[in-house]
C-alpha cells in the first residue's frame, strides 16, 4: 500500500506541477520568515535577522531541487524534457527531419505490408476460445510427408490419448444445397464433423444447438445440420425461423438444428480451403456422396484431426503419446499402418510447414533488407549530422553533463523519428491492402473470396508489430551514432574542428562509419535487387505465357463437375455429360460446347527418349472430349485432334503440345510416336496429333510446360471435367441457359459456380501483375535508398572540406581532379557494396538450395530464370546509378569558388 500511495503522490504531483510549485515557493519563503522573527525577537535588528535567516536556510534553488526529486518520477521528467528539444530540433531542421521520417516510413511500411498478408495467412491463431491450446494431429511417411488419417485410426486415437481434452475429425466437402424443396441445387462447400466439433473448440451455435451425442453413433441415421452466419443470412434472409426448416444436400433433406455466431469461421489448417458454409454429422459422410467406406476402411486416409491440449499437458507429451499410439497401429495393422507415423504440431508451425512457410519467410526477407537499408541510410544522416552538433555537445560535456545522460537524450531523438516514421509506415503498409481491395471491386469474386479477403486487415497484432519494427529501428539506426556523437575532442570541438577525429589508415578511411554504412546499403540493395529480379522474370515469363496461351478464350463459359458431387457411377456420368452437351447444342446462344478436365501429373517416357529418371519424367495430363480443340479454336499443326471413335475399344491415342515434341523429338515428326503412360497401369499410347497450347488453365510455369492430352472416353477413372461453352449474346442470359440445361437434365444436380473462362483468366492476370509490381518495388525501393544514402554521404564530406578544397583550388588544383577525387569515393563504396551484395547472394543461394525441399526449389511447377546476364547488367545499373548519386556533389565540389570558401571559413 506504501509503494501504490507514493506513486499516486507522484502522479498528483505530475498532474498539477505549478500547483507544487508555488506552494513549495511559499512554504521556503514561509520558513525564511519565521527564523528571521525569531531573531529579531531576540533582538537582531530586522535587516540583519533577514540575512542570517537566508544564510542558515541555505541555497532556496537547491532545497527547491531536493524537495521536488522526493516529488517527481525522475526519469519521466528527463524523457519529457529531451522528447521537448528533440522536438524543437527537428523542426529547426525540416529537411533531414523529412527524410529520415520517409526512409523509416519505407522500411516500416514494406515489413507492415507484407506482415499484414503473412500474419493473416500463417500466423493468425483460430478463433476459438484458448486458441492457444488447439493442435493438429496428423500421419506422416517416408513417401508422401504429411497426410489424413482414417476414421479408425482417429477412434482409436482418441480412446487411447490421455493427453487431449478432445479429439475432433472432420473433412471438407462440396455438396449440391437446395434452401428449399424442388429448388435448384448448387455447389456449396461445407465440412462433415465428428460429433464433438463445436465442444471441442468451445464455440456453440449462436441459434439452436450443437450435434447431440447419439447423433454421432449409427451411421446414416441422424440428418441435421448447422448453418453458417453468412449462409444463414444469404439464403434464409436471417429468418429466426429457421430451425424448423429443412435443407437438401446431395438430393437428402437435412433438419436445420443451429445457426453459427458470425466472428466464427470454419476450422481451415493450412487456409487453402474455403469457407465452411454448412456442418454435417460425420456419421453423415457414406450418405452424401463421399467415400462410402470412410468410417470402415482403415487405408481411406480423409480426416483432418485436430485436439485441444489437456491442462498443464505440453505439446511434447502428447507428441509422444500419439508417436507411440501410432507405432502400436503400426504392428497391429501393418497391412495398412506400417511405415505411418503419427505427430503433433501447433497451427502455426503446421502452416509455415511446407511451401507456405517458405513463401512468408522470403517476402518477410525482403522487407526486412529493405528495413535494413532504411535503418543504415538514417544512421548514416545522424552520423553526418553529429559533425555539426560536435560543438554543441561539447559544451555540454565541459559544463557536467554526463556521457550516459547525453546518449539518452540522443536516442529519445532517433526514437522520436522513429515514432513518425512508424506512424508513416503504418499508413504507407495499408497502402498494399487498399490497392488489392481495390482491385479486387475489378473481379468477379466469389462469397468465399471476398471472405478470404476479409483476412487481410490493420489489427492489433499488426500495429505491436510495427511498433516493435520502428522500436528495434532505434537500436539499429540511433545507437551507434548516439555513442560516436558524444566521443569527442572537446577543445578542438569548441574551438570549431570537427568532433571526430579524422581516422588514420586505409581500413578505417574507407571501411568504417559511414562508409561501411553506405556499403551495407549498396551490398542489401544488390540481394533485393537480385532477390526481386529472379521473382520479377519469373513471375513475367508466366505472365507472358497466359499472354500468348494459343487458345481463344473469349465468349466461353466455364463450370466443373464434381463425380462425387455427381453421386454417378461411370455409365450414368457419361449419360450426364452426353444429355447435357445435346441440350445445349440447341440453344441458339451456344456454338460450340465441349469437355476437359483439370491437369494431373503423370509419369510418362516417350519412345525413343533415354534420359530422364527410371520411372520416366511428370508430365501435366489433360483429359478432352473430341470436341476440344475445335470449340476452343486450338489449332492442331500436325496430325488429327481426336475424334468420337477413339473410345474404349480403340488404340490408345495422345494429342501433345509444341513444347513437349520440341523436348522428346526435336527435329523429328511426333506424329506416330508412342509415349509409355503410368497413371495406375502402365500403358502406351500413340501421338495422333501436336497442337500450338502453350498454357492451359493459367497453369504457374515458366517456361511453357510440356501438355499431354488424352480422350475422355478412354479414361477408366471419374474425373472432375469442365464444361466449356462458346456462346454469343449476353453473358447472363447464356448462364441461365446453361442453369436451365443442367435442371432440365437432372433436376436434383447441384449446379457449380459458372465463369467466364477470358474474365477468369484476366483476373489471374492482373493476379500476377500486381505480384510482380509489388516485389519489383521492393527492390527500386532498397536501391533508392541506398542512393540516398550514398548522396548524403559525399555531400555531407564534400561540405565539410569546402576550406580544403578551397585552398586546393587557390594553388592550382583543377576542376577535373577536384572532380575524379570525390568521384573516387563513390565509386569504391559502391564496388565494395556491389561485391558484399554479390558475397550475400551467393550465401542466400546456397541456403536455398540446403534448405528448400527439391519440389519447391527444382520443381516444374515454378521456375524462375535470371541468368548471369541479366545479373550483370543489374550490377552495372546500380553502379551507374551509385556514380550519378556521387556525381551531383562532387559537380558541387568541383564548383567551389576558392575565396568564397576561404572568407566562409
Amino acid at each position: 500500500m506504501a509503494a501504490w500511495s507514493e506513486i499516486l503522490k507522484r502522479a498528483r504531483y505530475l498532474g498539477n506541477r505549478s500547483q507544487f510549485d508555488n506552494e513549495l515557493d511559499d512554504e521556503i519563503q514561509f520558513h525564511i520568515e519565521s527564523r528571521a522573527e525569531e531573531l529579531i525577537a531576540d533582538g537582531v535588528p530586522a535587516r540583519a535577522a533577514k540575512e542570517r535567516a537566508r544564510r542558515e536556510f541555505g541555497s532556496r534553488a537547491r532545497v527547491s531541487e531536493e524537495t521536488r526529486s522526493a516529488w517527481q518520477i525522475a526519469w519521466l521528467e528527463d524523457f519529457w524534457r529531451d522528447l521537448c528539444y528533440a522536438a524543437r530540433g527537428a523542426a529547426r531542421s525540416p529537411g533531414f527531419t523529412a527524410v529520415a521520417i520517409l526512409s523509416l516510413a519505407l522500411g516500416v511500411g514494406a515489413n507492415c505490408g507484407m506482415f499484414i498478408f503473412v500474419e493473416a495467412l500463417l500466423l493468425r491463431p483460430l478463433a476459438v476460445p484458448r486458441a492457444g491450446e488447439i493442435v493438429t494431429v496428423h500421419e506422416r511417411t517416408a513417401q508422401s510427408g504429411m497426410s489424413a488419417t482414417s476414421y479408425p485410426d482417429y477412434v482409436d486415437l482418441r480412446d487411447r490419448s490421455k493427453s487431449f481434452d478432445g479429439l475432433v475429425a472432420f473433412t471438407d466437402e462440396d455438396i449440391g444445397f437446395a434452401a428449399r424443396a424442388g429448388a435448384t441445387p448448387h455447389t456449396k462447400h461445407g465440412q462433415v464433423v465428428s460429433g464433438n466439433y463445436f465442444d471441442v473448440l468451445g464455440v456453440m451455435p449462436a441459434l439452436g444447438r450443437g450435434f447431440l451425442p447419439d447423433e454421432n453413433q449409427i451411421p446414416g441415421r441422424d440428418a441435421v445440420v448447422i448453418l453458417s452466419h453468412s449462409l444463414w443470412e444469404r439464403e434464409f434472409h436471417s429468418d429466426p425461423d429457421v430451425l424448423k426448416k429443412q435443407v437438401w444436400l446431395a438430393g437428402t433433406a437435412f433438419d436445420v438444428v443451429g445457426v453459427m455466431p458470425a466472428q466464427f469461421a470454419s476450422v481451415d489448417d493450412d487456409l487453402t480451403e474455403s469457407f465452411a458454409e454448412y456442418y454435417v454429422p460425420l456419421m453423415m459422410a457414406p450418405k452424401i456422396g463421399t467415400n462410402p467406406d470412410i468410417l470402415v476402411k482403415r487405408d481411406s486416409q480423409d480426416l483432418t484431426l485436430i485436439g485441444r491440449l489437456r491442462p498443464g499437458v505440453a505439446i511434447g507429451r502428447a507428441r509422444a503419446e500419439v508417436s507411440a499410439i501410432a507405432a502400436n497401429l503400426g504392428k497391429q495393422y501393418p497391412e495398412t499402418n506400417k511405415g505411418r507415423a503419427m505427430t503433433v504440431q501447433t497451427f502455426v508451425n503446421y502452416r509455415t510447414t511446407g511451401f507456405g512457410g517458405y513463401v512468408g519467410l522470403t517476402i518477410m526477407l525482403l522487407a526486412g533488407a529493405v528495413f535494413l537499408v532504411a535503418c543504415a541510410n538514417v544512421a548514416g544522416l545522424l552520423s553526418s549530422r553529429a559533425a555539426g552538433r560536435s560543438q554543441e555537445i561539447a559544451v555540454r560535456l565541459t559544463v557536467g553533463a554526463g556521457r550516459p545522460r547525453l546518449i539518452r537524450q540522443l536516442l529519445t531523438e532517433s526514437l522520436l523519428l522513429a515514432a513518425g516514421g512508424c506512424a508513416a509506415g503504418v499508413a504507407v503498409g495499408y497502402i498494399p491492402v487498399l490497392l488489392v481491395r481495390r482491385l479486387a471491386g475489378q473481379f468477379m469474386l466469389s462469397e468465399d473470396d471476398l471472405a478470404h479477403l476479409a483476412l487481410f486487415r490493420m489489427d492489433q497484432r499488426v500495429v505491436i508489430f510495427s511498433i516493435a519494427v520502428a522500436l528495434i529501428g532505434v537500436l539499429v539506426f540511433g545507437l551507434a551514432p548516439a555513442f560516436q556523437t558524444t566521443r569527442t575532442d572537446l577543445s578542438g570541438a569548441i574551438k570549431g574542428s570537427f568532433a571526430v577525429p579524422a581516422r588514420r589508415g586505409v581500413f578505417r578511411n574507407w571501411l568504417w562509419g559511414r562508409n561501411l554504412l553506405v556499403m551495407v546499403q549498396v551490398a542489401i540493395s544488390i540481394f533485393l535487387l537480385t532477390i526481386s529480379g529472379f521473382i520479377f522474370v519469373g513471375l513475367n515469363s508466366m505472365l507472358d505465357i497466359a499472354k500468348d496461351s494459343g487458345f481463344a478464350s473469349d465468349h466461353v463459359l466455364m463450370m466443373t463437375f464434381d463425380p462425387i458431387v455427381a453421386t454417378y457411377k461411370e455409365v450414368q456420368l457419361r449419360e450426364f455429360y452426353r444429355r447435357l452437351r445435346d441440350g445445349l447444342h440447341s440453344d441458339e446462344g451456344i456454338r460450340s460446347v465441349a469437355l476437359g478436365s483439370s491437369y494431373q501429373s503423370t509419369q510418362v517416357r516417350p519412345e525413343g527418349y533415354q534420359k530422364g529418371g527410371a520411372d520416366g519424367d511428370s508430365v501435366p495430363r489433360i483429359w478432352v472430349d473430341h470436341d476440344f480443340f475445335e470449340a476452343l479454336r486450338i489449332p492442331i499443326q500436325r496430325g488429327r485432334g481426336f475424334r468420337d471413335t477413339d473410345s474404349p475399344g480403340a488404340p490408345d491415342v495422345a494429342v501433345v503440345n509444341e513444347e513437349f515434341a520440341k523436348f522428346y523429338w526435336s527435329g523429328q515428326n511426333p506424329v506416330g510416336k508412342r509415349i509409355r503412360v503410368d497413371d495406375g497401369g502402365v500403358r502406351w499410347v500413340q501421338v495422333v496429333g501436336v497442337t500450338a497450347l502453350k498454357q492451359y488453365e493459367g497453369m504457374i510455369s515458366a517456361p511453357p510446360p510440356k501438355l499431354m492430352f488424352l480422350p475422355a472416353e478412354q479414361n477408366p477413372k471419374q474425373l472432375p471435367m469442365t464444361l466449356y461453352a462458346r456462346f454469343d449474346g449476353d453473358f447472363a442470359a447464356r448462364t441461365r441457359a446453361l442453369m436451365s440445361a443442367v435442371r432440365e437434365v437432372d433436376p436434383v444436380q447441384a449446379v457449380p459456380d459458372i465463369h467466364h473462362w477470358g474474365q477468369t483468366l484476366e483476373e489471374f492476370r492482373r493476379a500476377l501483375q500486381l505480384a510482380s509490381r509489388v516485389i519489383g518495388a521492393m527492390g527500386v525501393i532498397g536501391v533508392f535508398l541506398a542512393l540516398v544514402g550514398l548522396y548524403g554521404l559525399v555531400a555531407f564530406d564534400v561540405s565539410r572540406r569546402t576550406r580544403e578544397i578551397g585552398i586546393r583550388m587557390a594553388l592550382g588544383a583543377r576542376r577535373g581532379w577536384l572532380l575524379r577525387r570525390v568521384l573516387r569515393q563513390g565509386f569504391v563504396l559502391a564496388v565494395c557494396g556491389i561485391g558484399g551484395g554479390l558475397l550475400l547472394n551467393y550465401g542466400v543461394e546456397r541456403l536455398v538450395e540446403t534448405f528448400l525441399p527439391p519440389a519447391v526449389n527444382k520443381g516444374d511447377a515454378i521456375q524462375f530464370n535470371f541468368g548471369d546476364s541479366q545479373i550483370a547488367m543489374l550490377m552495372l545499373a546500380v553502379l551507374a546509378l551509385t556514380m550519378l548519386a556521387a556525381f551531383i556533389p562532387a559537380r558541387r565540389a568541383a564548383s567551389v569558388d576558392p575565396s568564397v570558401a576561404l572568407r566562409a571559413e
